[in-house]
């Protein structure tokens, strides 16, 4: 029998986060980091082959696999042999059949257990122009190790061409997160982190959505939509952060929790956000998976302004960096306890990314990098501002699972954002509740377009109009609802004993009604007896949280409140 003389290695908390994503979603891409690094100049795809071979040599993390042993995943670590690289020429080619290759590739998936978890591809796509194409699986890699290994790769190519002979020092073990992890959880450390995320699972917060989930699973299976931010604000951002002393991450993150606090959502809500999680300048030169991606609990209220809302964020991130390293396992079971345990932590994560690839002085070679979307997620949405190339040019890539959003829909999104961004900056003392969502065209649009009273000349009101109807096709179909029929005079009979019941509750003064009646006839009913009354109607939506509605209802000042279930769709309003 052949003697195992392996030396094997359990996996570090994040990188068992993979193994289980793994097996919720056998088989595809979910887990895969892919960049292009494009070379033009001097470009000698023979050296760039020994420059890899060089830091695959050097870094023991790149020839690590996966293997079960008694059923449990395990690592280890693979001799190192000098490797053959596939190289594709691309030179007949145009960009856009070159981006369609870097997709395929970007999406196919590469087995998991004993095999390697690190492929690179050598192209060449012109005379002065080529590259290297590399994937890691996310298991042995996170964003800040795929930018190591592409500016390791970079410095050994220019030390090549440059007749020396590279050097990268030693390349710390990942070994040594492993023993790091084992002490922090036998340390106090992680005892007052626990308390930490305990309390913030207690205090609340609900998960941001943008789509609500109904019958069947999701398809994990995404696009990419990407947008580079208008100039103008790329310098608001750069001088708000340059006065305030905060990342550009806090400045994106303000924006995204203002436009769901103007959509409904909590005065306290979670969005996932990833933390490096690399406590120390050993860590930072390690290749491997350490990235801990954690609920960011947080609170937003319709009075701050912008700068009130940084003071808030910026004291909560901290704190959050405090406690990082609790794994984020535990807080599911921490959640579990609380009677969470159905729920996720966070639907819509958001990153920010400011690593580059090697920044070259020689103007005879110069290196640019790119990120690749592998075509499945879990979370509903993940947004990614990125800074490759450090210049202050920002670009937001939103990442969304097909079944749940369109292209139009991204897009609407990302425009909000946007506008809410350029009133924030410019106004930053102006509360949240007052920063407009949509730009001036379009608010224009709105007030003067589709509010155009004259269409409506001849009639005194809307239920004028109605009444003409009523009049002259009292048989005919009003509505049409899940198959059955309402007629004008069946609607106009209902909403006429709405307005004679608000009328005795009144004493016949106008007031504001709040409407909260699921879509219905029912509630086209209420609608219309309301106006027969004279008064008008706040309709609120059954969605929103019991909080939300409070504070609509005490800000309006809605006198009175019809409600109705959904028995309330069943009345004697049918046919």
């Amino acid at each position: 029998m052949e003697q195992d003389n392996r030396v094997y290695f359990p996996l570090s908390e994040s990188q068992r986060n993979i193994w289980n994503l793994e097996k919720i979603y056998p088989d595809t891409a979910i887990n895969h980091i892919s960049t292009t690094i494009r070379i033009r100049g001097k470009v000698d795809l023979l050296l760039l082959g020994k420059s890899i071979n060089l830091v695959l040599k050097a870094d023991e993390t790149l020839r690590m696999r996966i293997t079960l042993r008694d059923d449990a995943p395990v690592q280890y670590c693979v001799p190192y042999e000098d490797e053959a690289f596939e190289i594709f020429d691309f030179s007949q080619t145009d960009r856009e059949g070159m981006e369609s290759w870097e997709e395929g590739m970007s999406r196919e998936p590469f087995p998991l257990l004993d095999a390697p978890l690190c492929r690179f591809i050598l192209f060449s796509s012109g005379e002065n122009s080529g590259g290297v194409f590399l994937k890691l699986h996310h298991i042995i890699s996170d964003g800040w190790s795929q930018m190591l290994v592409c500016n390791r790769i970079a410095q050994a190519y220019l030390d090549l061409l440059a007749g020396k002979e590279p050097t990268f020092g030693q390349i710390p073990s990942y070994s040594l997160h492993l023993e790091e992890e084992r002490r922090y959880r036998e340390s106090s450390a992680c005892i007052k982190d626990k308390a930490y995320w305990k309390k913030c699972l207690e205090g609340g917060g609900e998960p941001v959505r943008l789509s609500r989930i109904r019958g069947a699973a999701v398809s994990p299976m995404g696009r990419r939509e990407s947008f580079a931010l208008p100039r103008v604000l790329n310098h608001a951002i750069y001088l708000y952060c340059l006065n305030n002393r905060v990342a550009p991450f806090a400045v994106f993150y303000m924006a995204l929790a203002v436009y769901f606090r103007r959509i409904g959502a909590s005065s306290r809500f979670t969005l996932g956000v990833p933390v490096i999680n690399r406590t120390s300048f050993v860590f930072k030169q390690s290749t491997g998976m350490f990235v801990n991606t954690l609920p960011f609990f947080n609170e937003i209220q319709d009075e701050w302004s912008l700068n009130d809302f940084n003071a808030s964020l910026a004291e909560a991130w901290y704190e959050l960096l405090r406690h990082q390293r609790f794994p984020f396992e535990q807080i599911r079971r921490l959640a579990a306890e609380a009677g969470k345990g159905e729920e996720r932590l966070f639907n819509i994560a958001f990153s920010y990314q400011d690593s580059q690839v090697c920044e070259n002085r020689d103007a005879s070679v110069v290196f640019s990098g790119r990120w690749h979307y592998s075509g499945c997620q879990a979370e509903q949405l993940c947004i990614h501002l990125t800074n490759m190339e450090n210049r202050g040019e920002y670009r937001v890539d939103y990442d969304y699972q097909l079944q749940l959003f369109t292209r139009e829909e991204i897009r609407q999104l990302h425009e909000n954002l946007v506008n809410i961004l350029m009133e924030a900056l410019q106004f930053p003392d102006t509360p949240i509740c007052r920063l407009a969502v949509i730009d001036r065209q379009e608010r224009e649009r709105v007030l003067y377009s589709f509010n155009r009273t004259d269409r409506y000349s001849g009639e005194r009101g809307l239920y004028a109009f109605f009444e003409r109807q009523v009049r002259d096709y009292p048989d005919r179909a009003a509505v049409i609802y899940e198959g059955r029929r309402v007629s004008y005079s069946r609607l106009a009979r209902q909403a006429e004993a709405i307005a004679q019941k608000l009328e005795e509750m009144t004493g016949k003064k106008k007031v504001l009604v709040a409407v909260k009646i699921p879509r219905s006839p029912l509630l086209l009913a209420a609608m219309l007896g309301i106006l027969r009354a004279g008064s008008a109607y706040l309709l609120l939506s059954g969605r929103l949280p019991i909080q939300r509605i409070r504070q609509i209802l005490r800000c309006s000042g809605a006198r009175l409140i019809l409600t109705g279930g959904e028995a309330a769709q069943d009345s004697d309003i049918y046919e």
